[in-house]
């Protein structure tokens, strides 16, 4: 992983994911993992990856997030998610 994916991984893991993280508690779900079919989730992360990617449009986001969790399928740690999405990305 080069710099520049490395610096962006780090800005998106250290973003203000409070919100997420409340409402995986609540549910009693794991903070650290995303699971690719609750909607929520996946609109959670396409408004979070607009705010580093405002060139790409929410539908081109969407796709690229449901292509990145069919491939984890089911659930995956947030930051190998994050990952696999700044590959098809960067």
């Amino acid at each position: 992983m080069g710099n520049g994916k490395k610096l962006m991984l780090i800005n998106i893991l250290n973003d203000d994911w409070s919100l997420y993280d409340a409402k995986k508690t609540k549910l009693k779900q794991e903070v650290q993992e995303f699971l690719s079919d609750e909607e929520w989730e996946i609109d959670f992360l396409i408004n979070l990856l607009y705010k580093y990617f405002p060139k790409h449009s929410k539908y081109a986001l969407m796709k690229v997030v449901l292509q990145c969790g069919m491939i984890k399928y089911d659930k995956c740690k947030r930051e190998d998610l994050i990952k696999l999405i700044l590959s098809k990305l960067l």
